[in-house]
């Protein structure tokens, strides 16, 4: 009896140093969390129910299911349940990195896979435009379908493209004599203008067939009058 009040007592240093650790990095001593101090992630107590995690639905006890809580915007990542298993992903062993099995890396996981969640999204998919979604994850590039850098000025607003379907047409383009708005500034070139409306092009060139005729004419003239 007196042996083992001695071991209790000698433990209580140890205890009380149990108290001030966060073996597990979590931001909760230890002792706190799972209820015995130990190594053992899966003892842990996040919300301090009397359940442990990987038994509890709710770990983080604010009334949303952990099976739910996949990047749910609460700013707490401990809820997290990526592969919606019921274990949060802070004590599961097997986290995918890529969830949606199109063979990119999350990019929440130092991946460049921009949205985890559609196998339709990854570096180099083919570009769906103006359906709001960056399929190609190259960003921003959802309302520029001919890739001037210039978004359409149809189908975003504030968009300055006035011909998404033409790289050469963007505020800023060299205007040509073609009858387009290249420099979509709403104004064509007066030249332009001209020749769309079959105006003269004052183009010169040798003279036409009518000259010959008038000369052939004068010809015979000339020697009927002769004697």
């Amino acid at each position: 009896m007196v042996i083992h009040l001695l071991f209790a007592v000698s433990l209580l240093p140890s205890l009380a140093r149990a108290e001030l650790l966060d073996t597990d990095g979590d931001g909760v001593c230890d002792v706190d969390e799972d209820r015995n101090g130990d190594l053992n992630r899966d003892n842990d107590d996040y919300d301090g129910d009397g359940i442990y995690d990987y038994l509890d639905p709710d770990d983080d006890g604010d009334g949303i299911l952990t099976i739910d809580e996949d990047f749910n915007g609460n700013g707490d990542p401990l809820d997290d349940d990526l592969d919606q298993d019921g274990r949060p992903d802070y004590i599961d062993a097997h986290v995918p990195l890529d969830i949606d099995r199109d063979g990119y890396t999350s990019a929440d996981y130092g991946g460049d896979d921009c949205d985890d969640y559609s196998p339709k999204t990854f570096p180099g998919a083919p570009e769906q435009y103006y359906d709001g979604r960056d399929q190609d994850c190259m960003g921003g590039d959802d309302f520029d379908a001919d890739g001037d850098g210039y978004a359409s000025r149809v189908e975003l607003p504030g968009g300055t493209d006035c011909n998404d379907r033409d790289a050469s047409v963007h505020p800023g383009a060299e205007e040509d004599l073609s009858p387009i708005d290249r420099n979509c500034d709403g104004w064509l070139d007066p030249d332009n203008t001209l020749l769309a409306r079959g105006g003269c092009d004052c183009r010169t060139g040798p003279p036409g067939p009518i000259l010959g005729w008038v000369l052939v004419c004068a010809l015979i003239g000339l020697r009927r009058r002769s004697p």
